[in-house]
């Protein structure tokens, strides 16, 4: 069951900057990368203590 959800949550992160050849590129302070990131946060912050410093 965890590894279901486990491999659930990556195939779900991997949507943040998915490419056409099936891979996945989230460049540092991209959109993509901080989309994923709120995304995170949104889904995990009920469960973890999740923030971001100013760097």
């Amino acid at each position: 069951m965890k590894r279901m959800m486990l491999r659930s949550m990556i195939e779900w992160l991997a949507f943040f900057g998915a490419t056409e050849s099936n891979g996945v590129t989230r460049i540092l302070y991209s959109k993509e990368r901080m989309s994923a990131q709120q995304a995170m946060k949104a889904e995990d912050g009920k469960k973890l203590f999740i923030y971001f410093d100013s760097v």
